[in-house]
């Protein structure tokens, strides 16, 4: 079943309180949050989940440089951090979350970021399963001046797990950028999540040829930025309402 939701930016707490922000949106199923405590303390964090029934987690890497990142020595317990704060949100969710992570991006050559990322994926498949959380994770896309970047890197990655909870989270400005036309049938099989944006503004101004090859039944996310876009409340109101009339 397609699904779709969105990025919600705390920055937008800079112009306008939660119930403003939320008033009279047009209908979405679902929010993605990044969250960490040097951003947002967890009672408000709660407050922002409690919007709507279904949620997904997107690690925020973009609280320090390197944190989060299977090269970093203090991944694990970055992520232990992490878990600790989803799992106090998962309450509030009637779906399975997927929480989205980024292959190692601060190696200095390809082969070891897929060493690492594989170590890295391990261990949270292992924690989940060891703590009996009830999460999946997606591996997203990656822009080309990251080493894990090619359709064929992904796949042998997931493909080493051949595990249920994990899949592929595409990125569709990222992958487009990469390669100008739409996956294969052969990639689009592992993809459980979709990111829409171009370069974290409107999704609608991705060639309309590669947004015409993509159909699918999953849950897609629109990743806008307030530091992208112009108006981020329009713009997410103007690519709600494109894509309930295109895809819904």
């Amino acid at each position: 079943m397609k699904t779709l939701g969105f990025t919600f930016d705390e920055k937008i707490f800079k112009e306008m309180s939660l119930d403003a922000f939320f008033y009279n949106l047009p209908p979405f199923d679902a929010l993605e949050i990044a969250p960490d405590e040097k951003i947002l303390d967890l009672k408000t964090y709660k407050k922002i989940v409690n919007q709507v029934t279904e949620h997904h987690f997107h690690v925020p890497y973009f609280v320090k440089h390197g944190k989060y990142d299977f090269s970093s020595e203090h991944y694990k317990s970055d992520y232990t951090k992490f878990f600790l704060i989803i799992e106090s949100l998962r309450q509030y969710s009637v779906k399975t979350p997927s929480i989205i992570v980024h292959g190692c991006q601060f190696s200095t050559d390809k082969k070891s970021a897929i060493v690492k990322t594989k170590q890295g994926l391990d261990m949270l498949l292992n924690f989940i399963e060891q703590k009996s959380l009830d999460f999946n994770i997606q591996l997203e896309t990656q822009q080309k001046h990251f080493p894990i970047s090619g359709r064929q890197d992904i796949i042998d990655i997931i493909n080493t797990f051949n595990h249920d909870r994990l899949g592929i989270c595409l990125d569709i400005s990222h992958d487009c950028k990469n390669y100008q036309t739409a996956p294969d049938e052969l990639f689009l099989k592992y993809v459980n999540y979709v990111h829409l944006h171009h370069e974290h503004g409107s999704f609608q101004k991705i060639p309309i040829n590669y947004m015409n090859d993509i159909d699918l039944s999953c849950h897609h996310n629109i990743e806008l930025l307030s530091d992208h876009c112009s108006n981020y409340r329009n713009t997410l109101i103007d690519d709600i309402k494109a894509f309930n009339w295109l895809w819904k």
